[in-house]
């Protein structure tokens, strides 16, 4: 068997995680700047946003008081060598249903200071992987539906981005009754900012469920360096979206 299709064997046969997914690969007519590494890929870098903080709990459950439809967010880094990576700690951080991000003060809501729903890091084991239980999130003027992730260390950041769900659960999710009130998300990801395609390749959540049950979700982020290597990612310039 090739190392291609072993490697490809390996991934694909973690717990049924679903590590390789293949997606559509072009942005708006431009292919995006991602490079494969064999069975494997390097997951874009983008913008980290203003809503970071450095102070994330570390925990599964960031719902705290926060209700939606369920979402458990199962996320797998792998390596430029296509090796699950084990020992690198995940943030995760995104917006309730009503587009509101907690530790924060946002014009026409409630101050959130000192709050901090939807947010948490977990470390990944040894297969690479954390879970985060979490609500589908809302959306906010001129974003598509997302959520913000790190991939680092104590010492080295790996990878700053964000994915994005699919458009026809967004649209399921948002008829839904805890989310009606406001209505379906007029920012797609094809005119998002940041995603700039129906679905962005490798920023995109593949999901499994309905609004009713929860949705399960799954991603991969792939560093483009050898695990503990220390080497930046990407280096560019970014906008600053939010």
């Amino acid at each position: 068997m090739r190392r291609r299709d072993a490697l490809r064997t390996l991934l694909l046969g973690m717990s049924g995680w679903g590590l390789l997914r293949p997606l559509l690969a072009r942005a708006g007519g431009v292919p995006r700047p991602v490079r494969a590494v064999d069975a494997c890929w390097v997951t874009p870098e983008e913008d980290e946003g203003p809503y970071y903080l450095d102070a994330m709990p570390e925990r599964s459950d960031i719902r705290e008081s926060r209700d939606g439809v369920p979402l458990t967010l199962l996320m797998t880094v792998i390596d430029s060598e296509c090796r699950p990576t084990p020992g690198v700690m995940v943030d995760v951080w995104q917006c309730d249903k009503d587009g509101v991000y907690s530790g924060i003060t946002l014009p026409g809501h409630d101050p959130q200071v000192g709050q901090t729903f939807l947010r948490g890091t977990q470390t990944t084991d040894a297969q690479g992987r954390v879970q985060f239980l979490s609500i589908y999130p809302g959306w906010y003027t001129n974003r598509a539906t997302h959520v913000h992730f790190k991939a680092r260390t104590p010492e080295v950041l790996y990878k700053t981005s964000q994915f994005c769900f699919p458009e026809d659960v967004n649209d399921a999710v948002y008829a839904s009754p805890l989310y009606s009130r406001r209505g379906p998300n007029p920012t797609s990801n094809t005119t998002d900012g940041v995603f700039g395609s129906p679905a962005p390749q490798y920023l995109t959540l593949a999901l499994t469920g309905d609004p009713a049950s929860g949705y399960t979700g799954t991603i991969t982020i792939g560093l483009d360096a050898a695990t503990g290597s220390g080497r930046d990612t990407w280096g560019r310039v970014k906008t600053h979206y939010r």
